[in-house]
Protein backbone atom coordinates (compact mmCIF):
# COMPACT_ATOMS: atom_id res chain seq x y z
CA UNK A 1 0.00 0.00 0.00
CA UNK A 2 1.06 3.18 1.05
CA UNK A 3 4.23 2.48 2.77
CA UNK A 4 5.09 0.65 -0.53
CA UNK A 5 4.72 3.44 -2.34
CA UNK A 6 7.02 5.60 -0.22
CA UNK A 7 9.61 2.30 -0.26
CA UNK A 8 9.64 2.96 -3.59
CA UNK A 9 10.04 6.61 -4.10
CA UNK A 10 12.73 6.36 -1.48
CA UNK A 11 14.50 3.99 -3.77
CA UNK A 12 14.08 6.02 -6.55
CA UNK A 13 15.02 9.27 -4.97
CA UNK A 14 18.48 7.84 -3.66
CA UNK A 15 18.97 5.98 -6.95
CA UNK A 16 18.68 10.01 -8.55
CA UNK A 17 20.96 11.83 -6.32
CA UNK A 18 24.43 12.51 -7.95
CA UNK A 19 22.47 12.49 -11.69
CA UNK A 20 22.29 14.62 -14.12
CA UNK A 21 20.17 14.96 -16.91
CA UNK A 22 20.76 16.03 -20.30
CA UNK A 23 19.33 19.10 -21.45
CA UNK A 24 17.50 20.31 -24.96
CA UNK A 25 18.30 16.39 -25.72
CA UNK A 26 15.84 14.14 -26.64
CA UNK A 27 16.55 9.57 -27.94
CA UNK A 28 14.19 7.65 -29.79
CA UNK A 29 14.62 4.16 -29.40
CA UNK A 30 12.67 2.03 -32.23
CA UNK A 31 10.77 -0.93 -31.32
CA UNK A 32 8.51 -3.47 -32.94
CA UNK A 33 6.07 -5.30 -31.76
CA UNK A 34 3.72 -8.40 -33.21
CA UNK A 35 2.46 -11.67 -33.30
CA UNK A 36 3.17 -14.17 -35.64
CA UNK A 37 0.83 -17.65 -36.05
CA UNK A 38 0.60 -21.03 -38.26
CA UNK A 39 -2.02 -23.03 -38.70
CA UNK A 40 -1.29 -26.66 -37.22
CA UNK A 41 -3.12 -28.06 -40.15
CA UNK A 42 -4.11 -31.78 -39.88
CA UNK A 43 -2.39 -31.58 -36.14
CA UNK A 44 -5.46 -29.01 -35.25
CA UNK A 45 -8.02 -29.97 -32.28
CA UNK A 46 -10.67 -28.21 -30.86
CA UNK A 47 -8.57 -26.45 -28.46
CA UNK A 48 -5.44 -25.86 -30.49
CA UNK A 49 -5.77 -24.65 -34.24
CA UNK A 50 -2.69 -22.53 -34.23
CA UNK A 51 0.81 -21.85 -32.98
CA UNK A 52 1.48 -18.22 -32.33
CA UNK A 53 4.58 -15.88 -30.84
CA UNK A 54 3.91 -12.88 -29.35
CA UNK A 55 6.94 -10.40 -29.35
CA UNK A 56 8.64 -7.20 -28.78
CA UNK A 57 12.04 -7.34 -31.20
CA UNK A 58 14.64 -4.80 -32.47
CA UNK A 59 13.58 -2.99 -36.20
CA UNK A 60 16.93 -4.90 -37.62
CA UNK A 61 16.87 -7.75 -35.12
CA UNK A 62 18.64 -5.40 -32.46
CA UNK A 63 19.11 -6.66 -28.73
CA UNK A 64 16.53 -4.35 -26.56
CA UNK A 65 18.06 -4.83 -23.60
CA UNK A 66 20.45 -1.71 -24.16
CA UNK A 67 17.21 0.06 -22.78
CA UNK A 68 14.33 -2.92 -21.69
CA UNK A 69 14.81 -4.54 -18.43
CA UNK A 70 12.16 -6.27 -18.79
CA UNK A 71 8.92 -6.81 -20.86
CA UNK A 72 5.62 -8.14 -19.28
CA UNK A 73 2.75 -9.57 -21.41
CA UNK A 74 -0.67 -10.06 -20.47
CA UNK A 75 -2.50 -12.88 -22.33
CA UNK A 76 -6.05 -14.13 -22.20
CA UNK A 77 -6.97 -14.92 -18.82
CA UNK A 78 -7.62 -18.69 -20.37
CA UNK A 79 -4.11 -19.21 -20.60
CA UNK A 80 -2.22 -21.08 -17.89
CA UNK A 81 0.20 -18.13 -16.17
CA UNK A 82 -1.97 -15.48 -18.28
CA UNK A 83 1.03 -13.15 -17.06
CA UNK A 84 4.49 -13.67 -18.46
CA UNK A 85 7.67 -11.84 -17.71
CA UNK A 86 10.80 -11.89 -19.71
CA UNK A 87 13.67 -10.12 -18.53
CA UNK A 88 16.26 -11.41 -21.70
CA UNK A 89 16.27 -11.99 -25.30
CA UNK A 90 14.03 -12.69 -26.89
CA UNK A 91 11.33 -10.83 -25.40
CA UNK A 92 8.08 -13.35 -26.86
CA UNK A 93 5.92 -15.95 -25.63
CA UNK A 94 4.70 -18.44 -27.49
CA UNK A 95 1.81 -20.51 -27.12
CA UNK A 96 -1.10 -22.89 -28.90
CA UNK A 97 -4.88 -21.66 -29.35
CA UNK A 98 -7.62 -21.43 -31.43
CA UNK A 99 -8.99 -17.85 -31.04
CA UNK A 100 -7.82 -14.10 -31.41
CA UNK A 101 -7.35 -12.16 -28.54
CA UNK A 102 -5.95 -9.13 -27.60
CA UNK A 103 -2.75 -8.92 -25.55
CA UNK A 104 -1.14 -6.38 -23.33
CA UNK A 105 2.03 -5.65 -23.54
CA UNK A 106 4.23 -3.27 -20.97
CA UNK A 107 7.83 -2.19 -21.51
CA UNK A 108 10.17 -1.75 -18.34
CA UNK A 109 13.25 0.15 -18.85
CA UNK A 110 16.69 -0.04 -17.53
CA UNK A 111 16.00 3.54 -15.82
CA UNK A 112 13.69 3.18 -13.14
CA UNK A 113 12.68 6.70 -12.86
CA UNK A 114 11.21 6.07 -16.48
CA UNK A 115 7.95 5.16 -16.63
CA UNK A 116 6.77 1.81 -18.41
CA UNK A 117 5.04 2.14 -21.40
CA UNK A 118 2.09 -0.14 -22.06
CA UNK A 119 0.68 -1.25 -25.57
CA UNK A 120 -1.94 -3.68 -26.56
CA UNK A 121 -1.74 -5.92 -29.84
CA UNK A 122 -4.50 -8.30 -31.42
CA UNK A 123 -3.29 -12.00 -31.82
CA UNK A 124 -4.18 -12.10 -35.24
CA UNK A 125 -4.44 -16.28 -36.43
CA UNK A 126 -6.15 -15.35 -39.58
CA UNK A 127 -5.93 -13.16 -42.58
CA UNK A 128 -8.94 -13.75 -44.59
CA UNK A 129 -7.54 -16.16 -47.17
CA UNK A 130 -9.55 -19.20 -47.49
CA UNK A 131 -8.73 -21.89 -47.60
CA UNK A 132 -5.71 -20.66 -45.48
CA UNK A 133 -2.48 -21.70 -46.53
CA UNK A 134 -1.21 -23.95 -43.38
CA UNK A 135 2.76 -23.05 -44.45
CA UNK A 136 2.27 -19.30 -44.83
CA UNK A 137 2.32 -17.52 -41.25
CA UNK A 138 -0.01 -14.85 -40.41
CA UNK A 139 2.05 -11.60 -39.16
CA UNK A 140 0.54 -8.64 -37.94
CA UNK A 141 3.34 -6.34 -36.17
CA UNK A 142 3.77 -2.51 -35.86
CA UNK A 143 6.91 -0.26 -35.88
CA UNK A 144 6.46 2.08 -32.84
CA UNK A 145 9.52 4.68 -30.90
CA UNK A 146 9.82 5.14 -27.31
CA UNK A 147 11.26 8.62 -26.42
CA UNK A 148 13.74 9.55 -23.74
CA UNK A 149 13.37 13.43 -23.01
CA UNK A 150 15.91 14.75 -21.14
CA UNK A 151 17.06 11.39 -19.79
CA UNK A 152 19.77 10.78 -17.40
CA UNK A 153 23.80 11.42 -18.43
CA UNK A 154 24.31 7.55 -17.68
CA UNK A 155 20.75 6.19 -19.18
CA UNK A 156 21.62 8.96 -22.03
CA UNK A 157 25.16 7.59 -22.81
CA UNK A 158 23.97 3.53 -22.62
CA UNK A 159 21.33 5.01 -25.53
CA UNK A 160 23.60 6.23 -27.65
CA UNK A 161 26.32 3.73 -27.85
CA UNK A 162 26.22 2.60 -31.24
CA UNK A 163 28.08 -0.25 -30.72
CA UNK A 164 25.41 -1.95 -27.80
CA UNK A 165 22.43 -0.53 -30.48
CA UNK A 166 24.20 -2.40 -33.37
CA UNK A 167 24.29 -5.67 -31.81
CA UNK A 168 22.53 -8.41 -33.72
CA UNK A 169 21.02 -11.80 -32.58
CA UNK A 170 19.60 -14.17 -34.57
CA UNK A 171 16.30 -15.17 -33.99
CA UNK A 172 14.13 -18.58 -35.69
CA UNK A 173 11.66 -16.78 -37.18
CA UNK A 174 13.59 -13.47 -38.70
CA UNK A 175 12.73 -15.00 -42.45
CA UNK A 176 8.64 -13.78 -41.83
CA UNK A 177 9.54 -10.31 -40.13
CA UNK A 178 8.62 -7.19 -41.57
CA UNK A 179 11.48 -5.27 -42.63
CA UNK A 180 11.81 -1.59 -41.95
CA UNK A 181 14.91 -0.36 -43.50
CA UNK A 182 13.37 3.43 -43.51
CA UNK A 183 13.72 2.72 -39.64
CA UNK A 184 16.72 5.11 -38.85
CA UNK A 185 15.06 7.92 -40.45
CA UNK A 186 11.35 7.73 -39.27
CA UNK A 187 13.28 7.28 -35.82
CA UNK A 188 14.95 10.78 -36.22
CA UNK A 189 12.01 12.44 -37.14
CA UNK A 190 10.22 11.27 -34.86
CA UNK A 191 12.60 12.58 -32.21
CA UNK A 192 12.75 15.69 -33.87
CA UNK A 193 9.01 15.66 -34.10
CA UNK A 194 8.49 15.10 -30.36
CA UNK A 195 11.16 17.60 -28.89
CA UNK A 196 9.34 20.36 -31.00
CA UNK A 197 6.24 18.95 -29.98
CA UNK A 198 7.24 19.13 -26.11
CA UNK A 199 9.08 22.40 -26.30
CA UNK A 200 5.95 24.10 -28.08
CA UNK A 201 3.51 22.63 -25.15
CA UNK A 202 6.12 24.13 -22.65
CA UNK A 203 5.76 27.41 -24.07
CA UNK A 204 2.30 27.32 -24.38
CA UNK A 205 2.19 26.31 -20.12
CA UNK A 206 4.40 29.46 -20.00
CA UNK A 207 2.45 31.57 -21.94
CA UNK A 208 -0.63 30.25 -20.31
CA UNK A 209 0.62 31.05 -16.59
CA UNK A 210 2.04 34.58 -17.64
CA UNK A 211 -1.71 35.53 -19.05
CA UNK A 212 -3.21 34.50 -15.64
CA UNK A 213 -0.78 37.06 -14.36
CA UNK A 214 -1.73 39.42 -15.89
CA UNK A 215 -5.14 38.75 -15.86
CA UNK A 216 -4.58 39.08 -11.74
CA UNK A 217 -2.48 42.04 -11.88
CA UNK A 218 -5.17 43.97 -13.93
CA UNK A 219 -8.08 43.02 -11.98
CA UNK A 220 -6.08 44.21 -8.26
CA UNK A 221 -5.03 47.22 -10.42
CA UNK A 222 -8.69 47.95 -10.77
CA UNK A 223 -9.32 46.81 -7.38
CA UNK A 224 -7.09 49.76 -6.46
CA UNK A 225 -8.53 52.37 -8.39
CA UNK A 226 -12.42 51.24 -7.13
CA UNK A 227 -11.18 51.95 -3.56
CA UNK A 228 -9.15 55.32 -4.37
Amino acid sequence: GNAAHAAMEETVNAVQLGRKRTKMKAVCCPVVYGSIAFSLGKQSDEFATHKWTLFVRGPSGEDLSYFLEKVVFKLHPSFSQPIRELTAHPFEVTEKGWGEFEAAIRLHFKDATERPVEVTHVVKLYDGASPQVSTRPVVSEVYDEVVFTEPFEDLYEALTDDKRKAAKLDHRLAEYFGRFDDAKDIELLVTVADYVRGQLDAVKTTVQRLDHQIAACRQLEQQRQQAA
